[in-house]
């Protein structure tokens, strides 16, 4: 049961990473096509700053379980 349950998780968290981080692509080719007009920078810097945090929010709570898994494995 474990065993699928990591497998459904890490497929999961997989997908949301390819996810954000296909977002953050195609965010900083719009962020580079739209140096000109200043509404449309600070619109994208703003949406890449989002992308940024969620990543990092995803990304730290992952490990925090990671790390309780392991506190409980060798305990």
């Amino acid at each position: 049961f474990s065993n699928t349950l990591e497998e459904v998780a890490n497929l999961n968290f997989l997908m949301m990473l390819g996810t954000v981080t296909a977002a953050m692509s195609l965010t900083a080719v719009q962020l580079i096509i739209n140096l000109s007009v200043a509404t449309h920078l600070l619109k994208n810097v703003a949406f890449a700053i989002t992308q940024l945090v969620q990543l990092f929010s995803k990304c730290w709570m992952a490990q925090r379980v990671m790390d309780h898994s392991l506190d409980i494995k060798f305990s």
